[in-house]
């Protein structure tokens, strides 16, 4: 896994279900539930959710998630994606 340099990012990126669904492996239609549910949960008018904001209200290492989500940006293959915090094994 590739590090990513701290310096170059700020905490502006946006969270999808479809992620959500990658971290927590729940499926995709609890991973929207989850969505809509952390946005009311902190008071957010947005349809949007911050990785920042799902990161502090799970009590995530933003940085590791982000590592953990950034081959995605680069369309590798989810199957090589490592553990995450709510990995079974």
């Amino acid at each position: 896994m590739r590090e990513i340099s701290r310096a170059r990012l700020s905490n502006g990126r946006l969270i999808t279900p479809h992620e959500i669904h990658l971290i927590t492996g729940y499926n995709e239609e609890v991973a929207e539930r989850e969505h809509t549910y952390i946005r009311k949960a902190l008071g957010t008018q947005s349809e949007d959710l911050l990785l920042s904001q799902f990161c502090e209200y799970y009590d995530l290492d933003y940085f590791e998630i982000l590592t953990y989500l950034s081959p995605l940006s680069n369309d590798e293959d989810e199957d090589e994606l490592p553990k995450t915090p709510f990995s079974d094994e």
